[in-house]
């Protein structure tokens, strides 16, 4: 089944884009454990930009298949490359979670089986320039199956993790 992973703002920011460069506008170590431990030997597919946002030392992020959905093949090293279209889309293996941004959040949420997601408790709008909005995920299509407890995070951040699954019929 395919699962969505993604951390939002209380306000629904999902990212930052400041001087060409995407980024997560927040610290919150936690929420990268759970994503590897979640992730971990899985195929995951990103968008070209979240590929470009990852840092030298993790892209390829480590222990897992990276499918990078783009139209650019230059400097994929370590990943493989997906044209973006929806044969393709339609046909990733089993295991993949979809780890953003927020148009490969959208082209691929009528697949989505499962999503995960941390809220942040933070809010964002207003204090950076360019927010990166999360798409709508159509929660109430999807019944909460996780509800987590309200953390403080190491670095002082709040947050919570939930998961869904898709309420078939």
């Amino acid at each position: 089944s395919m699962k969505l992973i993604i951390a939002r703002s209380l306000d629904n920011v999902i990212g930052v884009l400041e001087n060409g460069q995407h980024r997560l506008p927040w610290h919150c170590p936690e929420d990268m454990a759970r994503f590897k431990q979640l992730t971990m030997g899985s195929h995951v597919v990103m968008g070209r930009n979240t590929w470009d946002s990852l840092p030298d030392k993790f892209r390829p992020l480590p222990g897992r298949t990276n499918l990078v959905s783009t139209t650019r093949p230059e400097s994929l090293v370590g990943a493989q490359r997906l044209i973006p279209n929806w044969a393709n889309l339609g046909r990733l293996p089993e295991d993949t979670w979809v780890i953003g941004g927020a148009h490969i959040y959208k082209m691929l949420l009528p697949w989505v089986d499962e999503i995960y997601l941390t809220t942040i408790y933070v809010n964002l709008l207003g204090t950076c320039q360019t927010p990166i909005m999360c798409p709508d995920l159509v929660l109430e299509s999807y019944r909460r199956t996780e509800l987590g407890a309200l953390e403080t995070s190491t670095s002082g951040v709040r947050y919570r993790f939930d998961s869904y699954a898709y309420a078939r019929r």
